[in-house]
């Protein structure tokens, strides 16, 4: 599951193409801390609130794809890195630390995937359920880090072999922005029953 490609995964590549190995690593820290923030939700139980409360889920749904829609846009905005254009404004690694952050953290359907597949693995005879979630949860997202991490610093050396070609880099670019736009379309829609 951690290597399926998804939202995590273009974000990752996509902030190495963009700014080198530290930026793909930044990324990829962002997109766990916001992970984080999801276990700390099912070990307290809030994730279980959160879905029982339409309420609640529905604001978290939709700030999610509101995020997600805005970051496409963004991105299908942005100017590829030219070695030959105008320097472009630097976007700071905190920056995206924290676009990795609030792509995750506000995702809903990380809170659902945890709801519904974490708890299949927690034993009450082995102790504490919440105990065992915030394990079960940290190692998943500690597999996460090390991939992640890993990939934004292959991909972040790969591009020190040369610069793609400006077609390739815009294909990256709307690519990345379609899928995102698609994610954020697909977490507004409503669910099927």
């Amino acid at each position: 599951m951690t290597v399926a490609p998804g939202a995590d995964t273009l974000f990752v590549v996509g902030s190495a193409l963009r700014g080198g190995s530290r930026r793909g690593a930044t990324a990829a820290l962002g997109i766990v801390a916001g992970g984080l923030v999801h276990i700390g939700f099912a070990t307290v139980g809030l994730s279980a609130l959160i879905v029982r409360s339409a309420l609640l889920f529905g604001l978290l749904k939709y700030a999610g794809a509101a995020y997600l829609i805005y970051f496409a846009l963004r991105t299908l905005r942005a100017r590829d890195d030219d070695p030959a254009a105008p320097a472009a404004v630097p976007v700071s690694r905190r920056s995206i630390f924290a676009q990795g952050f609030l792509t995750n953290a506000l995702n809903p359907k990380v809170a659902l995937f945890m709801l519904a597949f974490l708890p299949q693995f927690a034993l009450p005879a082995h102790g504490p359920v919440w105990r065992q979630l915030l394990l079960l949860g940290g190692l998943w997202y500690g597999t996460s880090l090390v991939y992640l991490v890993a990939l934004g610093l292959a991909v972040g050396r790969l591009r020190r072999l040369g610069t793609p070609p400006r077609r390739v880099r815009a294909g990256f670019r709307y690519l990345t922005a379609s899928i995102f736009l698609g994610l954020g379309i697909r977490v507004a829609l409503p669910e099927s029953r």
